[in-house]
């Protein structure tokens, strides 16, 4: 009894109830569309709605058709016009709905597949751009101490070493750390003896030693870390880091197929809702021929 009252299962519910349920299905689509990363988990919970709802819809259609032509077979004024208008009806809603399904949406399908490809080629250019600028700058850093190696061994050079004595190339090398050439230095001669080697107190770093070489001797740099040089390896590290994270990403959620069923589902409840409408408005309508 309560049923009948709340639901009845011989009269299509108000218009209100149907335009309540289509604007549910589509705020819920609308949601996961905005939300990508919840479709995997609430696509079925919008599908299973749209699906009940729509049998439900179906229900009332197929009671309704019988109404109007069981009006038909009485000769109910106006049930003719309204049977014919009722064929109709359904193509008015199902060709532009088609149209777009079919034309616009697969355009936009097209276009969103094109631009996430374009998106996947343009992070691949970045990263590999972002790679040799910071290869580059590693290289800069790696010269300048190889210049500068270079060019302690010419002034060891113009020392007349290794033919000079080891107390005059042990001097030498002793000024030339006194004055921040190197931090550490060591000379060998042609067959890679030890002639003379200096050190400063401070911390001399292993990833900073650099060889110059002639026929005659071999000279041993090593060096302090360059505040200047550091700061500038380690921004371009981080700037590698941050450009590779930081892709491009294209919001395809529309191009999924679960968000695609969920689309279908919804506009066919659309198209449902929007004839349970008409037909709603028609028996209104049609009523008051009932008493002629």
């Amino acid at each position: 009894m309560l049923l009948d009252q709340a639901f009845s299962l011989k009269e299509s519910p108000r218009a209100l109830f149907w335009i309540s349920i289509f604007l549910i299905s589509f705020f819920g689509m609308f949601y996961l569309g905005l939300n990508p990363s919840l479709i995997d988990e609430w696509y079925l919970v919008l599908i299973g709605f749209n699906v009940v709802m729509s049998l439900i819809a179906m229900y009332y259609i197929i009671l309704s058709m019988k109404k109007l032509k069981e009006n038909t077979e009485e000769g109910v004024i106006g049930s003719k016009f309204t049977w014919s208008f009722i064929k109709i009806v359904p193509l008015l809603v199902l060709v532009p709905v088609l149209s777009f399904y079919l034309f616009s949406f697969q355009s936009i399908r097209d276009n969103l597949q094109r631009a996430e490809n374009q998106f996947e080629e343009f992070n691949l250019k970045v990263g590999g751009e972002v790679d040799d600028l910071y290869n580059n700058t590693n290289n800069i850093a790696i010269k300048y101490y190889e210049d500068r190696t270079m060019n302690i061994g010419k002034l060891v050079n113009y020392f007349d070493a290794p033919r000079a004595s080891s107390e005059k190339m042990q001097i030498v090398l002793n000024l030339l750390v006194q004055d921040n050439w190197a931090c550490e230095l060591k000379l060998y001669d042609a067959l890679n003896n030890l002639v003379a080697q200096s050190k400063s107190v401070a911390v001399c770093l292993a990833d900073y030693g650099y060889t110059a070489s002639t026929d005659e001797f071999t000279l041993t740099a090593h060096y302090q870390s360059d505040m200047s040089i550091n700061n500038l390896t380690s921004r371009m590290m981080r700037f590698r880091d941050a450009a590779k994270e930081a892709e491009l990403e294209l919001n395809s959620s529309i191009i999924k197929t679960r968000f695609m069923i969920d689309f279908s589902s919804t506009i066919l409840l659309a198209v449902l809702s929007a004839l349970l409408v008409v037909l709603r408005m028609i028996d209104h309508l049609m009523r008051p021929m009932h008493n002629l």
